[in-house]
């Protein structure tokens, strides 16, 4: 409970860096001209967001970790959000003058617009210096909390009883103790019988 690499404090820093990264992302986008997918890349992007956030909150992550990644996250999601959009169809009328009467569907801003990419990347900076102060909080309560929470009890559970006797040269199995890594070292081997 109090490793924030693990259980519930990392699903809970794995929804920060979603909900941030994919809210943001999404914000920026629309607020610099763009639309939303459909349903179907909706789900595809927070599927792909919560991948991303499950792998990166394995580890504790600084300030250039997280505009790192939310940078990446910031093109790809551009990336994805300007896939399912076209380009209007205009009417083209006039005779040989060739003048555009009306269009139809589209963005009013372009999808590589310096609007876009100033947008994009102020929401990746932003992003990044919030969750960089919330993972050192998080962090930091985390060690004032481990010395004061009890440890989790290791149970130490015995071998299966073996079908076949133990002979008197075999030495005894050591106890298999849950949850921990286990005997480490080169495998023992019965020390040699005088012929």
């Amino acid at each position: 409970m109090t490793e924030p690499s693990r259980g519930v404090l990392r699903l809970a820093r794995t929804l920060a860096w979603t909900l941030a990264a994919g809210g943001l992302s999404t914000g920026a986008h629309l607020t610099a001209g763009g639309g939303l997918p459909s349903t179907g890349g909706i789900v595809l992007v927070v599927g792909l967001l919560v991948w991303s956030g499950l792998l990166l909150t394995r580890w504790r992550l600084g300030r250039v970790a997280l505009a790192a990644t939310l940078g990446g996250a910031q093109v790809v999601l551009h990336t994805l959000l300007s896939a399912g959009h076209h380009a209007p169809t205009c009417a083209v009328g006039g005779g040989h003058h060739e003048m555009v009467v009306g269009c139809v569907g589209g963005a009013e801003v372009s999808h590589t617009s310096p609007a876009m990419v100033l947008a994009h990347t102020v929401a990746a900076l932003l992003l990044a210096l919030l969750l960089a102060r919330g993972e050192e909080a998080v962090w930091f309560l985390a060690g004032l909390l481990r010395p004061v929470l009890p440890r989790p009890i290791r149970r130490v559970v015995d071998a299966a009883p073996s079908e076949i006797p133990a002979r008197a040269d075999q030495p005894r199995r050591a106890p298999f103790v849950l949850g921990g890594v286990g005997r480490r070292g080169p495998p023992v081997r019965s020390a040699p019988t005088p012929a």
